[in-house]
């Protein structure tokens, strides 16, 4: 997050991604209460954020935060082990998304 908070993009593509990444981790925390549902929700936000503003793909990649961000879906995909097909199409979605 402190990577993300200094980067230069503007602040409006920041606080979108630095608010669908504290939703993952806050549906990471409660997992063991409302399921995979939240998470797979926070995931869903997330790539919808990079549909929403798809100029802040350069500024992802040039800031080393691509890495981080395909690290941290999966990992959160990882922990959806019941719903596998739609958990591996977002990690897909956001692979894809900094591949092109």
């Amino acid at each position: 997050m402190a990577d993300l908070e200094k980067s230069d993009m503007e602040r409006q593509v920041k606080a979108a991604l630095m608010t669908a990444l504290r939703r993952i981790i806050s549906a990471i925390d409660q997992y063991w209460l409302t399921g995979y549902d939240q998470i797979l929700e926070s995931l869903e936000k997330l790539t919808g954020s990079f549909v929403r503003y798809p100029e802040a793909k350069p500024e992802i990649v040039k800031s080393g935060l691509e890495t981080r961000l395909r690290n941290a879906v999966q990992d959160a995909a990882n922990l959806i082990t019941i719903s596998v097909p739609t958990a591996l199409m977002l990690t897909q979605s956001v692979s894809t998304y900094f591949s092109n």
